[in-house]
């Protein structure tokens, strides 16, 4: 068949044949046929260049002797338009130097004139398959590269956050979740230490397929709760995360409503059934107190102001379960900086505290965006949590105030040095818990509840040596 004669639709088993020697020519491509393959018969480079581009070819047999050009120029031409295709060069008058330049030119095979069909035949069947492995290769590469595409996409726009650690437990890959949610880029996580970047995970066995929360430190020193799952495949191991630190903050906003609604309830319940009669006892006693002085009954006196004491005491609790019970407006509150009532507190305690060889240090940032709040509220907080703390500490240690910018949010953090909460730290928000004498149990859950109103949250840690409550307030949306 010649180029310009009608091509069969497939494209499998295309063999071009280019020899000057007419009758050569039609004898290779009568066997190639019986064969199974399509050959296409060429006389000149000219020609076989021709079909090279148009109807193409998988093998080819090339002359080294043509009518217009020389057969090894021929074959890098055939090569460059053509590179998965093989050339069988074929010569009647072999040397050297052409046998150099058809390895240099990339030829296949070379073989000498007169050749029996049977080598044809054999190049033939070897040159196709070489093509068939070559494209399947490609093929295969192909499709390699684009699930590797695939693979990438996936995970970069995925919301989770997805870590994959060598054996030595060295980061390998980190996707953008990772980037945005700590704040590092991947060419400072890549190659370090996984416990650099998740402590807890680094210091415990790999456990495929379970599941753990915990609390990672990002760049700006602001903390979030991510719960990873782990599982292995292909050499690595993956730590795959979804943060949960705003669902957490939802969970403890709940819990807190909650608490402070069963307080509400309480309250609207105790407030008019108690207060009434109470002030009538206050009154009588009042009254009674005077006749005793009157009367020089010193014995009986201390006995009312006891009574009294307790009494009042009672309507002191009375008046701080009104304060749940009233709305409280917000309309005074302005956007300010965290640390002004925070800076107040500290100079209104700071000669009881040196009294008491308690240091108070503030580091307040001067970088924090402004907050909405009421600071008469705000400044109430931060002076309770500041008096528990030195109620911990007694006698010696330090109490510092800090105020430090996250993402969404400002804290406002009062840490003492002291021995720490004993059991569940949460438990100091919950109605009526205090350690103290003459504490009614109601000042944490009142801050808790200033905190509620302004939208923010109010939370601790504790450990013995350290103990941090965390005010935070939301940063507005258009200051972000």
């Amino acid at each position: 068949m010649r180029p310009g004669d009608h091509a069969p639709t497939s494209t499998a088993g295309r063999i071009l044949i280019i020899e000057d020697n007419r009758d050569l020519a039609d004898n290779i491509a009568e066997s190639l046929a019986d064969e199974g393959y399509t050959p296409f018969v060429t006389t000149s480079a000219r020609e076989a260049l021709d079909a090279a581009s148009g109807v193409g070819f998988d093998v080819a047999f090339l002359d080294v002797r043509l009518p217009d050009a020389d057969g090894t120029q021929a074959l890098v031409q055939l090569k460059s338009r053509a590179p998965d295709a093989e050339v069988v060069v074929m010569s009647g008058d072999a040397t050297i130097e052409s046998a150099i330049a058809t390895v240099r030119g990339g030829a296949f095979a070379y073989i000498l004139k007169p050749f029996p069909l049977d080598e044809v035949l054999r190049l033939a069947s070897l040159a196709m398959r070489q093509v068939a492995m070559r494209r399947e290769r490609e093929t295969l590469l192909a499709q390699l590269q684009e699930s590797e595409v695939r693979y990438r996409a996936v995970v970069e726009t995925s919301p989770a956050l997805i870590v994959a650690v060598w054996a030595d437990n060295t980061i390998a890959l980190v996707n953008a979740s990772v980037e945005r949610t700590t704040g590092f880029t991947r060419d400072h996580l890549l190659g370090r230490p996984i416990h650099e970047l998740v402590p807890a995970i680094g210091n415990s066995p790999w456990r495929e397929l379970s599941q753990q929360e915990e609390t990672i430190t990002t760049r700006d020193g602001s903390e979030r709760r991510i719960e990873w799952r782990f599982s292995r495949a292909d050499g690595l191991r993956f730590a795959i995360g979804i943060d949960v630190t705003e669902t957490r903050a939802i969970e403890r906003r709940a819990r807190v409503a909650e608490q402070l609604a069963v307080v509400g309830e309480l309250t609207a319940g105790l407030a008019h059934e108690i207060r009434n009669p109470l002030n009538s006892a206050l009154l009588e006693l009042k009254v009674l107190n005077r006749r005793l002085t009157r009367a020089n009954d010193t014995t009986g006196v201390a006995s009312v102001d006891a009574i009294r004491g307790e009494l009042e005491r009672l309507e002191r609790l009375l008046a701080e379960f009104l304060w749940f019970a009233r709305p409280r407006p917000m309309s005074d509150a302005v956007p300010s900086d965290l640390a002004i009532p925070a800076q107040t507190v500290a100079r209104l305690v700071q000669a009881e505290a040196a009294s008491r060889n308690i240091k108070v240090v503030t580091e307040f940032a001067p970088d924090a965006p402004p907050v909405v709040y009421v600071e008469d509220r705000i400044r109430q907080v931060v002076f309770n949590l500041v008096r528990n703390a030195m109620d911990a500490l007694e006698h010696r240690g330090q109490v510092t105030l800090r105020t430090r910018a996250a993402s969404d949010h400002v804290e406002l953090q009062v840490e003492d040095n002291g021995p720490g909460i004993d059991g569940d730290p949460n438990r100091v928000f919950m109605p009526f818990h205090t350690t103290k004498a003459n504490g009614t149990g109601l000042g944490l859950t009142i801050a808790q509840r200033i905190a509620a109103d302004h939208g923010g949250e109010l939370r601790v840690e504790s450990e013995p040596g350290r103990t941090v409550f965390t005010l935070a307030l939301p940063i507005p949306r258009n200051a972000r």
